[in-house]
């Protein structure tokens, strides 16, 4: 044999042997995992991945634990091994506390059959979720595994008989757990005869519907409202506080239920105080109140502010035919319901004069004395220039005093006079004020003999 024919020949015994030695590890892999299997465990790195709102993801994983742990990875379902293997299949379920129904009710379901599982609470408890029973294990033949998800929070659920399902229906005890709760139920002032209102929650953590039958308000409160409030939901609920009197009022707020569990009250306070209107009248001016509102408590104080309109004066306030100020500017002080007039009159600007005397003529070379007086009987000050004397007569005036000022409405200036004659004959003493702009001329005053 030439040296080529031998390389060749020992070139195909080589490979002959390598291919005999893969064959012997992959037999070795398989047995190893037959023993994997058998425990109740699986390893799965081929097939289809579903994620939790069951879309299909593809790829290859690798996951290994029992199918109870495969049941955590969902939070609300599961993912459920479905075979390929055309055999008929057994679907049964166990409940404590309740029972489960299938539809159609057999004991073996041809393969891929639908079937519905219901499960029924017994009195006292509801439904919680499905598990897989402790026990089942998967197919040895993971290449042939597909995998669905199924919703195991709802009572009823549909599988297909393509596989051995063990399913538990569990059931916890009825819990209707009441709380009550609000941001705030006080009130510091509320005026009496008048409505305010709030609000407060009833809120049901159990896993039952709640049901209300009715609430109790303490006196001054008011609302109603009956129903029933799903788990995990609230209600919100008005309260109204209208007191008829004075006073604090305060009590708790009783919900009427059907709870289990719970707090079913709710702690309120008022104050209550009588609150009077302020009405303010007027012809010719603006009116205003301080603080800004008709309404106020007893015992507060609001300012009136008067403005006149062009051409008119502020004269004074009244309530009842009663003066109560002469200010544009006044605080009344609140005692009941009150009603105020704001008077005004029109501008004007006229004196009076008018003379006394203390002492009359006896005899020649006595003197009069007396005294002048010059009356505002205007609506606003007047500034007095002068002061002028006629008269018949012979003799002398004397002055004392002020001859000219500022004379406010219904304010006097008076001036003192002494007047001497010469002889007694017939005298006549007349005076005149002298103003600027005023609304009407100033007649003579006269002192005669």
């Amino acid at each position: 044999m030439s040296p080529r024919s031998l390389r060749n020949l020992l070139l195909c015994r080589g490979a002959h042997l390598l291919l005999l030695l893969a064959v012997m590890v992959g037999m070795g892999k398989s047995q190893a995992q037959e023993q994997i299997y058998g425990s109740g465990d699986f390893i799965l790195n081929h097939g289809a991945v579903i994620s939790d709102t069951g879309t299909l993801i593809g790829g290859t994983i690798t996951t290994r634990g029992s199918i109870e742990e495969l049941i955590s990875i969902t939070e609300w379902g599961t993912l459920i091994p479905v075979s390929n293997d055309q055999l008929p299949h057994s679907i049964n379920a166990s409940a404590v506390n309740g029972t489960v129904t299938k539809s159609p009710d057999r004991a073996i379901y041809d393969f891929d059959t639908p079937v519905i599982l219901t499960a029924t609470p017994d009195a006292g408890y509801v439904f919680e979720k499905w598990t897989l029973k402790d026990g089942n294990t998967a197919p040895k033949s993971l290449n042939s595994i597909q995998f669905v998800r199924a919703d195991l929070r709802r009572s009823t659920i549909f599988l297909k008989a393509v596989f051995h399902y063990e399913m538990v229906a569990h059931f916890v005890p009825m819990t209707r757990i009441i709380s009550v709760s609000a941001v705030d139920l006080s009130w510091d002032q509320q005026a009496v005869g008048e409505t305010s209102g709030g609000t407060f929650k009833i809120t049901n953590t159990g896993n039952a519907p709640l049901t209300v039958a009715g609430i109790n308000y303490p006196a001054g409160f008011s609302g109603s409202w009956e129903g029933t409030i799903a788990p995990g939901s609230a209600k919100e609920i008005t309260v109204n506080f209208a007191p008829n009197v004075s006073g604090t009022f305060s009590g708790n707020i009783t919900v009427n239920s059907d709870a289990t569990a719970g707090a079913f009250t709710l702690p309120v306070t008022a104050v209550a105080q009588p609150a009077y209107s302020v009405t303010a009248t007027s012809s010719f001016g603006a009116l205003k109140t301080t603080p800004d509102t008709r309404t106020f408590w007893q015992g507060s104080i609001v300012t009136l502010k008067a403005t006149p309109v062009a051409g008119y004066v502020f004269m004074n306030w009244t309530e009842d035919q009663k003066i109560l100020s002469t200010g544009a500017n006044f605080d009344l002080e609140i005692t009941r319901e009150h009603h105020v007039w704001a008077d005004y009159l029109p501008v004007s600007r006229t004196l009076k004069v008018k003379i006394s005397r203390s002492s009359a003529l006896s005899k020649e070379g006595a003197t009069y004395r007396g005294t002048i007086s010059v009356k505002n009987t205007g609506t606003v000050p007047v500034f007095l220039s002068e002061l002028r004397f006629q008269g018949k007569g012979t003799g002398r005036i004397l002055v004392n005093g002020r001859w000219t000022g500022w004379i406010k409405p219904g304010s006097t200036f008076s001036v003192k006079i002494s007047f001497t004659p010469s002889w007694l004959k017939f005298h006549r003493l007349r005076v005149l004020a002298i103003a600027k702009n005023l609304t009407s001329p100033v007649e003579w005053a006269e002192l005669r003999r």
